[in-house]
Order: structure tokens, then C-alpha cells, then sequence
């Protein structure tokens, strides 16, 4: 399968503006990727396509241009790559000024002595690609343009420890992975900026300090003159001016944070919020721009920052304002919005153009609401009108507005059509039931069609058809999921079925997972395999003991729903929790009376007494995290009870369902208490380590091995079905072992669960 990974095809709602425009309007690029399984390696292309072929293609006649799929424009290939590193090959490219030239972070299977994630910059005209940095770490970000003399870059920070050395040393608080693994990075990913002449790899210098965060955006914006970057910089700790200041920072997901911090078991919490700061290329020094944190996370995970023509005023978007002024309606207005301005770096004047609401997780019940708008995007038409687009939690459509400067502030505009600075439209088409292609749009004819054909042999596939579902659960709340049909479906027929989870957009194509997820998830694989597919859209992440009661409700009213549609199969139900979602499913399968017949909980966090000692040294809420998840309890004293209780380790006797654990990330993992009791209890589990694995999986042996594992899994648990791939022969002579267990193990946790409904008996 051919995939488009820039614009990432997954998150392509809104994807237009992602399309990769050199300035003049005449080019655009993609990256597309398909996996090689003989080879074990990803095929990368960064393909370059001219505007006028497409323009002359969009207006040709239809009778001519519809007779063969070979007549589509062809992009032009600067660049193939294979690679066996779980990185997308072409990272944060970049039209430089010219339009002839462009930049990108280059993820390529590394020489010896040489580290991948370099800056590369390439010329279209002679086709020729120079290495620009030489950095003993990964980039994550750069900035520069085509009259620089200089690049800024971020790059990340060699976090490993010499403790192995040592004869001894002293733990202190620090994660058992540094123990464990001393050559692991922790305790977190961290990030410093280089400034480095251009012409000089591998000759740079520091600036700055190192910025520890789990959450990096590497957002680098640098001035037309080549002088000043903006960049994101991380607090050390929340200063208490914001925290008292900023009415969100008063929010328990927030405050509760930092009330909690306690150095004798966690490291300080770095990189929660964001700050614009400013780099100045000629002194070689770093600076906040004003006395504020950006709107990252709670007024939306979208930021800008886009330089004014004279390279004296950057419009920043997404960020809330310094509280040093004295009248109080407009403190207020700080203190509860996020807003664009415009900053000049000169006189550090800064001019309001318009404000934005907090995301309403992030409410407080007196935070001051204007709409539920929240920043999405920024343009800037060559006359000088901005375009700003917002977007209201649970619509889908973006809204614009427009604004003008005039007598040296920013006026609202009447609204109207969206400012299109070049003919050519760019974007992707899917929806559920048809794959991404890129869409070419003529703005001044109005004429569109699809100008690729990524995938021919889906023609020669069956797909199971995808609808939209829309029901509440017993409390009332409303939930939505796509439904995905096997091929052959057959009316008053009871299917399997199989809910996956962790998140479901109603306009993109589902073909694995959510977001193009593939850990785990294989929906129109399963479909095809004969079971229906729910992709459910999940609730918030569990964040207390409570929440996981509403995930139940949630699986329990997605399966009487469908049995009340005569479309399944009740007893016939299959569960893949990833991430996030796999501790709740856990606690699905050990309280609810609905039959589960198989699982997969794949690389996630889970709660219990082995993962509390797991959390420690790490950044809050680290152990207390745990302690939420059992109902406020601890592993000792008074609240002993109450915390076994809400472990589900002291409660695996009750799993009825056969269970496949899947882990991609560096050991020890967090479900190993689970995997070892479970097995001590003679139940049906099996544990599998997938080496050298992301959280997302992106090799194509290792996508096959979790895929094609859970569909023989819930094709064997749900139907009786085995492969009769040879090589598969002990995969299922264990399993038929396991179900013999099954039947043994079924009865016992029907027993304890009795027992627990009866204690005194």
C-alpha cells in the first residue's frame, strides 16, 4: 500500500494548508511511503509535481482525461530512499526563498560514524542534494533561508549515563530504565539549539540552554532578513506569577501537577507548557519574547508564528499575553484568552488582532468564555490581509476571519472567500470509504479532480464497507464509532465482532486503525476475515478510578446497540485496546458480566502495584497517577484495602478472556506483573516483544507480525478458524493448548467472581 505521509493522509481534515507551496505558486512536493516486506525496509519518494501540467490536466475535457488512469499528471521523483528506521524519511521540508530549492531533515539509513536526522537541502533545477549539518545528534527543527550565512537548528541531547562505569552508585530518584538499561535515554527527550555557519557541518555552537520536554514542537520561524528565529522554549518549573496569573493554570489537570511534585520520588515536570522565545543570530543569544506561556494543549495543539515583510514584527498566534498591566478588564481578558498579535521585536510593542477561547477540558467554572474558538491556521496575502481560521470543539468546518492593519492597527474584515495566494489549490480527498488521493482544485475555473492513483490494486481488493454509528450509552452519553462490514455481509446474519479503539474520524479512510494506526489494529483485515469492526471514538483519557466505569458503559451499550441490530454475534466479541485505551479494556474484562471471547492490550501504561514502582522518578504525576487510578489510595496503612481493591493484579482470577500482550517499547514493561501472574494462574496469555518498536509501528515486519497476529488471533478465539500457513503450525498447536486452558480457567474466574458477589459464603 502506497500511503501519503506528507501531508500526513491521518490527520488530512483540514490538510490543504500542509501542502508543501513553493512561494511562487509553481511547484509543490509529497512524500509517499509503501512498505517492502521482502526487504524489511520502508520505500520512501519525494515526488514534485508543476502546477501549470496540473492546471493544463484540470482543464483538459473530461471525455479525454477519463479514459485511462495513466493519463493523470506524474510527479517527478527528487528523491527515493529505503530505510529500516522507524523515522518518515523527508521530515519538516521547506521551499526556501528562490522556489528552486528546498530543505528537509533526512531520515536515512546512516553511513558508519554518521547519525541519521541531518539537514540535507536540495536543488530541483540540478537535481543535486547537499548534506547541510553533520550533528553527533538528530535534528528536530531548523531555520534558515536562501540568503543565510547561518542555520539555527534544534537537535536532541545524548541523555546517557556513565553509571556503568562506576564500581558503584547511588539510585537516588531516577527511573528503573536507567537502571535497568544505562544506555537508555532518560529520564525524558530533551532539546538544544545550535546556530552553525552555513558550509561547515559538524562545526556548531550552543545556545541557550538544554530544554528537557516530553512534548517538543519544533516550530523554528526565521525573520526575512535572516537575523532573529522565533522558537519554543520549556519552563523548568511553572513560575508561580502564571500559575496565580493564568486562570486555565488553575485547572486540576494542571494544578494538581505541580501541587503535587515531590522531589523524593519525581524529576521536575518539563515541556507541559511552551513559551515563544527569541533567538538573535547575531549576538548568538536567546531571549523569551514577553513574559508569557503559549496556548499549546488547552487553547488547541495548533501555534504560529509568521514574520511581517519588514523582519521587525512577527504575528503570533495561540499565545497568551504578559499580566503586567493595570487595567483590570483587560487583565482579566489576559489572564482567561489566548490571542494572535503582532509583536515588534524592536520596540516590544505588542498589538492585539484578535483573542481565542480555552478548550473546554481545560475550563474552569468562572474562566471567561467568548466562543468555543479555538486557533487553527494562519495566512498572509501578499497585500498584506491575514487570515486567521479557527475551529469550535465538535464541528468540523473551520471559520475565518480577516484583518486588515490600518493606521497602525489590526481592523476585522467584512468575511469573505478565502485568501488563495496562488490558482492552484492542493489538498486531500478521502473519506471512510475511499482512500486518500491528492485533489487539484483551479480556483479562478472552479474545476477539481484527483490527479493520482497511489493504490491500482485496490481494484482488484474487497473492502468491507465503513458507516458512520451514533448512539448513547446507558448515563445518557453520546457516542460514535464506524462500523466497518465484512465484504460478503449478509443481512440477518450474526457477525463477530471485534472493537478497537483509542479514537474514530467519520471523513478519513479506515483501513487499520485510527489515524492510520496499524499498532494492533487491522479493520478491514478482520472484515475480510468474515467479523464486523467497531472503531470506537474514545472517551477522554482515564484520568481517575471513575473513568474507567465510563469506558465500560461505553463497550457494554457499543455491543447491545449492534445486538439490538441483529448484526452480531453477542457471545462472539473481541477487544484491542492500544496505548491509552488498553488499561480500561483491562477493567472491562475483569468487571463486566458481557462475554469477551478474545483481547489485545498493545504497548500501554497500566495501573496496579508493579506499575506504581515503574512510575517512580519520573515527572509528575508519576506515582500519584496510579494512586488516582485506584481511588485515591496507597499500598499501605489505612487505605490497604481500598487499594487492593482497585488493582486489577489482585483481581486477574476473574479474567475469563483469552489475552494478547503486546509491548514495542524499551523493557521493563508495565504489564509484566500481569503477563507473569496471569500465567502463574495457568490462564490463556501470551506476551510478545516486538524488538527495536515505536509506540506507532512503521516497519513493515513488524506491522505484519502485529496485524497479522491479531487477525489470526481473533479469527481463532471468535471463529475457530486456523491458517494453514505452515509456517504458523506451532502458533497454533500453543494456541489449541490455550483452550484447553480456556475452558478450565473460564470456570474458575466464574467461581471467583461468585465469591466476590458473595464474600461471606
Amino acid at each position: 500500500m502506497v500511503q501519503i505521509i506528507e501531508p500526513r493522509a491521518a490527520y488530512s481534515t483540514f490538510s490543504s494548508a500542509k501542502i508543501k507551496m513553493s512561494p511562487d505558486g509553481k511547484y509543490f512536493v509529497i512524500v509517499i511511503r509503501s512498505g517492502n516486506p521482502d526487504s524489511g525496509k520502508n520505500d520512501y519518494s519525494l515526488l514534485l509535481y508543476q502546477s501549470k501540467h496540473i492546471l493544463s490536466f484540470l482543464n483538459e475535457d473530461d471525455k479525454t482525461t477519463s479514459k485511462s488512469k495513466s493519463m493523470l499528471p506524474k510527479g517527478e521523483i527528487l528523491v527515493h530512499v529505503s530505510t529500516s528506521l522507524n523515522e518518515s524519511a523527508f521530515q519538516e521540508i521547506t521551499w526556501l526563498g528562490d522556489s528552486k530549492t528546498l530543505a528537509f531533515i533526512g531520515w536515512f539509513d546512516a553511513e558508519k560514524g554518521q547519525t541519521p536526522g541531518q539537514v540535507y537541502r536540495f536543488d530541483i533545477r540540478s537535481k543535486t542534494m547537499n548534506k547541510l549539518t553533520n550533528h553527533p545528534r538528530s535534528i528536530t527543527g531548523y531555520a534558515f533561508n536562501i540568503a543565510s550565512q547561518k542555520i539555527v537548528f534544534a537537535s536532541t541531547v545524548s541523555k546517557h549515563n556513565t553509571d556503568r562505569t562506576k564500581t558503584s552508585y547511588l539510585v537516588g530518584v531516577r527511573p528503573m530504565t536507567s537502571i535497568s538499561d544505562p544506555d537508555s535515554e532518560s529520564p525524558v527527550a530533551a532539546n538544544h539549539f545550535y546556530i552553525q555557519n552555513l558550509g561547515r557541518p559538524g562545526h556548531s555552537q550552543a545556545v541557550g540552554r538544554v530544554y528537557n520536554s516530553a512534548v517538543w514542537e519544533p516550530l523554528m520561524s526565521l525573520s526575512p532578513d535572516g537575523r532573529r528565529v522565533i522558537v519554543l522554549t520549556t519552563q523548568k518549573d511553572i513560575p508561580i506569577r502564571w500559575r496565580e496569573g493564568y486562570n486555565y493554570l488553575k485547572n486540576p489537570g494542571f494544578k494538581n501537577i505541580h501541587e503535587s511534585f515531590d522531589d523524593n520520588y519525581m524529576i521536575p515536570q518539563e515541556g507541559l507548557i511552551l513559551q515563544f522565545s527569541l533567538i538573535d543570530l547575531m549576538t548568538e543569544e536567546i531571549r523569551p519574547v514577553f513574559d508569557a506561556p503559549t496556548g499549546f494543549i488547552p487553547g488547541g495543539v495548533n501555534i504560529a508564528a509568521h514574520w511581517l515583510p519588514n523582519s521587525n514584527s512577527v504575528i503570533l498566534a495561540n499565545t497568551s499575553l504578559p499580566l503586567d498591566v493595570s487595567d483590570k478588564q483587560e487583565r482579566k481578558r489576559r489572564s482567561h484568552l489566548f490571542s494572535t498579535v503582532e509583536y515588534n521585536v524592536n520596540t516590544r510593542i505588542i498589538s492585539l488582532i484578535t483573542n481565542h477561547t480555552v478548550e473546554k477540558y481545560y475550563r474552569n467554572p468562572d474562566t471567561l468564555v467568548t466562543s468555543d474558538a479555538q486557533f487553527w491556521a494562519l495566512n498572509i496575502s501578499p497585500t498584506g490581509l491575514l487570515e486567521i481560521k479557527e475551529k469550535n470543539e465538535g464541528e468540523d468546518n473551520l471559520r475565518t476571519k480577516l484583518f486588515k492593519k490600518e493606521n497602525s492597527k489590526w481592523v476585522q474584515m467584512p468575511t469573505r472567500k478565502t485568501i488563495h495566494k496562488n490558482r492552484l489549490n492542493i489538498s486531500i480527498h478521502q473519506d471512510l470509504n475511499t482512500p486518500p488521493e491528492i485533489m487539484a482544485l483551479d480556483i479562478s475555473t472552479g474545476r477539481k479532480k484527483v490527479i493520482t492513483d497511489l493504490n491500482p490494486q485496490f481494484r482488484n481488493l474487497t473492502f468491507g464497507k465503513t458507516q458512520v454509528l451514533n448512539w448513547k450509552d446507558s448515563d445518557g452519553r453520546a457516542l460514535q464509532a464506524g462500523l466497518v462490514y465484512p465484504p460478503d455481509f449478509m443481512e440477518g446474519h450474526k457477525y463477530p465482532l471485534v472493537i478497537q479503539t483509542h479514537g474514530f474520524d467519520p471523513h478519513e479512510f479506515l483501513i487499520d486503525g485510527p489515524y492510520g494506526t496499524a499498532s494492533a489494529f487491522a479493520a478491514q483485515a478482520l472484515a475480510n476475515k468474515g467479523m464486523m469492526v467497531l472503531q470506537m471514538k474514545s472517551p477522554p483519557v482515564a484520568q481517575n478510578h471513575n473513568s474507567l466505569s465510563i469506558f465500560q458503559l461505553g463497550f457494554e451499550s457499543a455491543i447491545d446497540n449492534l445486538a439490538t441490530m441483529n448484526l452480531i454475534d453477542r457471545e462472539k466479541v473481541g477487544l484491542i485496546g492500544w496505548s491509552a485505551t488498553s488499561t480500561p479494556i483491562l477493567h472491562m474484562l475483569l468487571y463486566s458480566d458481557y462475554s469477551i471471547a478474545a483481547s489485545t492490550l498493545a504497548d500501554s501504561y497500566n495501573i496496579g502495584i508493579g506499575p506504581y514502582s515503574t512510575w517512580f522518578g519520573t515527572m509528575p504525576p508519576g506515582m500519584k497517577f496510579v494512586e488516582k487510578m485506584t481511588d485515591g489510595a496507597v499500598p499501605w496503612g489505612q487505605s490497604l484495602e481500598k487499594w487492593i481493591i482497585n488493582d486489577p493484579t489482585f483481581h486477574l482470577n476473574r479474567l475469563k478472556t483469552p489475552l494478547r500482550l503486546e509491548q514495542y517499547i524499551t523493557p521493563p514493561s508495565l504489564w509484566w506483573g500481569t503477563y507473569t501472574i496471569l500465567k502463574r494462574q495457568h490462564k490463556p496469555v501470551e506476551f510478545y516483544v516486538f524488538n527495536d518498536a515505536p509506540h506507532e509501528l512503521v516497519k513493515p515486519e513488524h506491522r505484519i507480525a502485529s496485524q497479522g497476529g491479531n487477525v489470526d488471533w481473533f479469527a481463532f478465539w471468535l471463529k475457530g478458524e486456523e491458517d494453514t500457513d505452515p509456517t504458523k503450525v506451532d502458533q497454533y498447536k500453543r494456541w489449541r493448548e490455550l483452550r484447553i486452558q480456556q475452558k478450565k480457567s473460564r470456570n474458575s474466574a466464574i467461581l471467583a467472581r461468585m465469591r466476590d458477589a458473595n464474600p461471606k459464603n
